[in-house]
């Protein structure tokens, strides 16, 4: 139990101790997912609280990939600012940030009309799929590129690729919910 509290490295960022805490949605941003002070505030606390490695939740990387209304998003350069801010925040109270990118637009939320999907699916209550197209499939790929470029411009010492809970890499791995977890150190 004793190495849980002891330093540890993991290329070149090392870590005060062996305590991650995961990412947990917070609902906290604005609708056009900015970073509040709320969000500041939020894991300021949880920085202080002694973590080594606080990785800031599923933040979209394009408008239609958010689940929540006020989701936090990695989506324009314009985001950048307040993003680091935040790491600023979580460096300045002794853990290293990750941020953890997602397109969670298999979900159904109250401002969308269809859930995307790499292929036809059937509708699942609320969900009302559509499959998407190639073209689609290089732009949403494309926006994880630019939001983990965004991360690391922002101070991010590493990027969590979300692909779990039916989110659209999920949906293009497995037809049932699996887990996969990414983590790539900038």
């Amino acid at each position: 139990m004793a190495r849980v509290f002891e330093p540890f490295k993991i290329k070149s960022m090392e870590l005060k101790n062996r305590i991650v805490l995961p990412p947990m949605v917070d609902n906290y941003s604005t609708e056009d997912g900015f970073v509040t002070q709320r969000v500041l505030d939020n894991y300021a606390a949880r920085a202080r609280d002694g973590w080594g490695l606080i990785i800031v939740h599923g933040i979209y990387v394009s408008f239609d990939g958010r689940v929540l209304i006020r989701h936090m998003g990695i989506d324009h350069d314009d985001k950048i600012a307040g993003l680091s801010e935040l790491a600023d925040i979580i460096h300045e109270n002794g853990a290293r940030a990750a941020i953890q990118i997602a397109h969670m637009s298999t979900h159904y939320i109250e401002t969308i009309d269809e859930s995307l999907f790499p292929s036809v699916t059937p509708e699942l209550g609320a969900f009302k799929p559509r499959a998407l197209s190639t073209e689609e499939v290089e732009v949403i790929l494309n926006a994880f590129g630019e939001a983990a470029r965004r991360a690391k411009q922002a101070g991010s010492d590493a990027v969590n690729v979300h692909a779990c809970h039916r989110d659209l890499i999920t949906a293009f791995s497995s037809p049932f919910d699996t887990v996969i977890t990414l983590t790539y150190f900038v």
